[in-house]
């Protein structure tokens, strides 16, 4: 490939020792040719022109239709990034691709005129560009990469395409200022937070027609958002997607759901044999008496949990059910549970007493994790299986607002005592971890 500069018939302006210059028609971009562009992961095999980079002093610049006869269909990974005088930029119709970090860090770009026939705005491409506060996506858009607009702190509006498919994760992530999104018919997927931390969100009107599936986290820390409809066809869904919202008082499924059902304001399958979500402002905590598992996120970072039972007839509770609910202070589990999943109770940092029933068989990986008030515990006979650092684990890492942790320098608090029976897997795991075992026996 052979790269070349372009002086192009371009409007750019300069800013140049504190006086705003025109600069006619002298605007210098880096260019390649090339026999192939890639879209949506497909490669099409054609003659043409990527656009590489440009000069650090423009303001304003129009992306043309052709170089040298050959169409421009790629604006490539970086090649605006970091230009701080960056304005305005005018993406010709030829141009089918923003390519990754393409206008990362353009604190000071305002606008973007979309082009009518762009395909993919691929991961990082408007990043951190925080003066930005309108988006109006073409309707040749099928899909937004993963962080594309994440920390665009003024972006208040965004007009979706009607041929999206897929909405990637951290998509908008931080945009601090968007206060209402309307997802397309078209949007199948959103992926892990999509929008998370979007404070200023109130209404996101999710669709009736091929939405299936929401990943983990996509709303979190959407703390005005006030109301949600789970759409008709949605079937993959925790509830993490909606953790931290504070004001999320208001909810319903749509009529036609088949698979999800509402009862005491919580969510569960439709046979009520999951529960799926608990809202962090109930002040009451009653499972339906057909439940027999509590799903991944259900009861996470609900701040009012203080004490709760287990009823007889909960046989499952799943990864990270109670994850970093911060006051909750004693659980007791009646006979009937038998897997208490990885990280059930993780980063309860009050929990104080665990009442395991005689039913227990399997405490995974992690489950009691950084529970550091938690000085004493029965094992039961009945459990076969205690995972890696599930018990008397302690860290001095820092945890996210969102609960998320790094670091792996973590020790063991010796302050425990593991009560439980001789030769038993709760006297092999003490002994493991340099725990005080006292057996019952």
């Amino acid at each position: 490939m052979k790269k070349k500069l372009i002086i192009g018939v371009i409007a750019a302006i300069v800013l140049l020792c504190g006086i705003v210059i025109l600069n006619t028609p002298r605007f210098y971009l880096e260019y390649e040719f090339s026999d192939y562009y890639i879209a949506n992961g497909q490669i099409y095999n054609e003659d043409c022109i990527r656009i590489k980079n440009c000069k650090n002093y423009v303001v304003m610049a129009k992306i043309p239709d052709k170089i040298e006869g050959l169409p421009v269909r790629e604006i490539e990974q970086s090649a605006f990034m970091d230009k701080k005088l960056l304005t305005y930029i005018d993406i010709s119709d030829s141009v089918k691709v923003v390519d990754n970090y393409a206008f990362c860090n353009c604190s000071n770009l305002r606008k973007i005129s979309m082009p009518d026939n762009l395909e993919s705005i691929d991961q990082y491409a408007f990043c951190n560009c925080t003066s930005l506060k309108n988006i109006n996506l073409p309707q040749s858009i099928k899909y937004i990469g993963n962080s594309a607009f994440e920390e665009c702190k003024k972006l208040k509006k965004i007009e979706f395409s009607d041929s999206l498919k897929r909405i990637d994760a951290h998509a908008f992530e931080n945009c601090s200022s968007l206060k209402e999104i309307k997802i397309p018919d078209s949007v199948e997927i959103i992926e892990y937070k999509a929008f998370a931390n979007c404070t200023s969100l109130e209404k996101a009107l999710l669709p009736n027609s091929e939405l299936t599936t929401l990943e983990n986290c996509v709303f979190l820390k959407c703390s005005s958002l006030s109301e949600v409809i789970i759409p008709d066809k949605l079937i993959n869904f925790n509830a993490s997607s909606f953790k931290k919202c504070k004001n999320l008082e208001n909810w319903s499924i749509n009529s036609t759901n088949p698979n999800f059902i509402k009862y005491n304001d919580a969510i569960y399958t439709n046979d009520y044999k999951k529960l799926v979500f608990y809202p962090e402002t109930a002040e009451k905590f009653e499972i339906h008496p057909d439940t027999e598992i509590i799903g991944e996120f259900a009861f996470s970072y609900n701040y009012k949990l203080e004490n709760i039972v287990i009823p007889e007839h909960i046989k499952i509770i799943e990864e990270k059910a109670f994850y970093n609910s911060p006051n909750l202070k004693t659980v007791k589990f009646e006979n009937g549970v038998k897997t208490i999943s990885e990280c059930a109770f993780m980063y309860c940092p009050e929990l104080q007493e665990v009442i395991l029933s005689d039913t227990v068989e399997t405490i995974g990986e992690e489950a009691f994790y950084v529970c550091d008030n938690l000085k004493e515990i029965i094992i039961p006979a009945s459990v076969k299986v205690i995972g890696d650092r599930s018990i008397g684990l302690s860290t001095q890492v820092q945890v996210f607002d969102e609960g998320e942790m790094f670091g792996l320098d973590s020790i063991y608090n010796n302050n425990i005592i593991i009560n439980g029976f001789k030769n038993s897997v709760a006297e092999k795991y003490s002994k493991e971890n340099g725990i005080e075992f006292i057996p019952l026996d």
